[in-house]
């Protein structure tokens, strides 16, 4: 009785401390960070190669391009979000029939929008071309942007490809196939890329058709994921739902009014730059632009890690993880944001430089202050990528499309157009600070007029959600263990929280015995040597059924398979898993997103 009463006067040990949350969201954050950066990590490489050997007027071809290439790739950041957000949350309920159908809807989708892209970008090629390009008055500037355009058309559907697919494998747990795919992307197409300006002098033609060779390798490498025998997700005709591709859609629509917006944005501030100025400042912006392309990328990941990981725990009403992940994600956004601002702001030519090589003095000094304008506007904005994407794995849709809208068009565009018009190409730039301070002080206001209440910093009062949303606290039950003494604590615990709601003796013993073996085990044989062992349970008593979720992220273990499988000598061997897996309306094993996720209802 003695060593009772002690383990359970520990019980402050074991209650749930978010380390599986951060874990899982790093994990998320990093190959969300992969997709992004190699969606736009080509193009980066293409503009530094560029500005280096090509000379000033390829510059502002490139700067005209982009707002098409950004258009033409929502494809990718659209139906990459949203089928990450949807199968997440059929995951959240233990449903992997629901993930592989969105998952083949899906995959059909891509391949088709990636082959009409392709042929109508090189169709369209000279038409985009005279365009764009016909207001510099240059009929070499003319010529570059058709021959990238001609180039660039031939990798679309692998590009497409490559942004959609590195979330999936995460999901399928293969995170290391997409960083490996990432860094031979970037290989091929710096070596393609100084292939090009040095040997074969393809122009501009050159430089795209590199970029789309490393999107052809590293679809390659990503497709090879789905040759492994033990993965979960599975492509079939057979079940297939189109419906599902409005889900997805919808969900990824906040992804393609940001990408969107900013290739609309781009291209305003072109055209108004040509109308106040000359080719000179568009140059300039383009370069600055292209030096936040990775920014930009990372911004983004937080976005979609945010919501992917909120989508989770909204499938499973967590309110507690969805509040911790929404605080991690803005304290992380900040201080990343924070580092590059400061960087930026004190090397902003030296920057510049690598993007924009020039004798002109004025042109780089200019490039150097959107530079530092840029790197004030996006620490400002930093809080509201993670926000969005926590309104959107919340479900919060509306307020989330709101937010993306204000952040990457209405703010900056009327910012900078009314300051460009008062002060010239600078005011531009200007305009950008001024934005992101708008957007910064929305982020505390929209929820503050919401929920009618006063501002806040606190992730509480910024997520939304109603006091009805999950289980009350009171019939909750978590706890995180990491050794044996953990888990004694936990099963005890668990047994006097169905006593405290009257829950049947016989069955809040055997569950207690359940997360003994269960989670025993785990501890004692789950981890491989040296890594951090961390078991989280969560218990909600509900009137007419209890319902039991165990994560961690040791070796793959499916104990509904144990079930039917094993047969012990000993007859009391793994009786509290055989008991309560046998009288579990639901059982439902998921190993995914680098855990092991295990629901049952009782």
């Amino acid at each position: 009785m003695e060593y009772y009463e002690t383990m359970i006067n520990k019980n402050h040990a074991i209650k749930r401390n978010n380390a599986l949350t951060d874990q899982l969201f790093q994990s998320v954050l990093l190959v969300n960070i992969m997709s992004m950066v190699s969606s736009i990590a080509c193009i980066m490489v293409d503009a530094i190669v560029t500005g280096q050997f090509l000379g000033s007027d390829a510059v502002a071809s490139m700067g005209l391009i982009q707002p098409v290439i950004r258009i033409c790739s929502l494809i990718g950041p659209i139906f990459g979000v949203g089928i990450g957000i949807v199968c997440t949350r059929y995951m959240g309920m233990a449903r992997i029939d629901r993930v592989n159908q969105v998952f083949s809807v899906v995959m059909t989708a891509l391949v088709s929008i990636g082959v009409v892209l392709s042929v109508g970008l090189f169709l369209c090629a000279p038409l985009l071309g005279t365009l764009l390009g016909g207001k510099t008055g240059d009929a070499g500037i003319v010529r570059m942007i058709t021959g990238y355009f001609r180039g660039f058309s031939i990798g679309m559907p692998f590009f497409v490809m490559t942004i959609a697919l590195p979330g999936l494998l995460m999901i399928d747990n293969d995170r290391v196939r997409g960083l490996v795919a990432v860094v031979a992307g970037l290989i091929v197409d710096a070596s393609c890329d100084l292939l090009n300006v040095t040997v074969f002098h393809g122009g501009m033609f050159g430089m795209a058709l590199a970029s789309s060779i490393s999107n052809i390798a590293a679809f390659l490498l990503l497709a090879s994921h789905f040759l492994k025998r033990d993965r979960v997700l599975r492509f079939s005709f057979a079940g297939m739902q189109w419906e599902d591709l409005k889900e997805v859609f919808l969900n990824g629509v906040p992804n393609a009014i940001a990408s969107g917006s900013t290739a609309l944005r781009l291209m305003i501030f072109n055209m108004f730059l040509l109308s106040i100025a000359s080719k000179t400042e568009v140059s300039a912006y383009s370069a600055a632009d292209s030096a936040f392309a990775v920014i930009l990328a990372v911004a983004i990941a937080f976005y979609m890690s945010t919501s992917t990981v909120c989508s989770l725990f909204f499938g499973e009403k967590d309110r507690g993880n969805i509040i911790a992940v929404l605080s991690r994600s803005m304290g992380r956004d900040l201080v990343l944001l924070g580092m590059v601002m400061f960087v930026m702001l004190g090397f902003a030519s030296e920057v510049g430089n690598v993007f924009l090589k020039t004798d002109n003095g004025d042109e780089l000094s200019l490039a150097a202050f959107f530079i530092r304008c840029m790197a004030v506007e996006y620490f400002l904005m930093g809080i509201s990528y993670s926000l969005s994407g926590a309104y959107q794995g919340t479900r919060h849709m509306g307020f989330s499309y709101l937010l993306v809208a204000l952040r990457e068009a209405v703010f900056p565009v009327a910012c900078a157009l009314v300051m460009g018009v008062l002060f010239g190409a600078k005011g531009v730039g200007i305009g950008l600070v001024v934005a992101g301070f708008l957007i910064f002080f929305s982020c505390f206001a929209l929820p503050a007029i919401k929920m009618r209440k006063r501002l806040s910093l606190e992730a509480k009062d910024l997520i939304m959600l109603g006091e009805d949303f999950g289980a009350r606290p009171e019939d909750t039950f978590e706890a995180s263990v990491s050794n044996m003494e953990d888990v004694m604590v936990a099963s005890n615990r668990a047994m006097l929280f169905f006593q405290e709601r009257n829950v049947e003796r016989r069955t809040g013993f055997m569950i207690s015995l359940f997360i003994e073996e269960l989670c025993g085990n785990t501890i004692l044989y789950g981890f491989p040597n040296g890594k951090e062992k961390r078991v989280d349970v969560r218990i909600v008593c509900e009137t007419d059924k209890q319902v039991i979720r165990i994560k961690d992220t040791g070796k793959p273990f499916d104990p509904v398979e144990w079930y039917r499988k094993n047969n012990p000598e000993d007859s009391s061997s793994g009786i509290g898993i055989r008991i309560v897996i046998g009288l579990a309306k639901d059982v439902r094993y998921v190993p995914a997103l680098g855990m092991n996720n295990l629901m049952l209802v009782l």
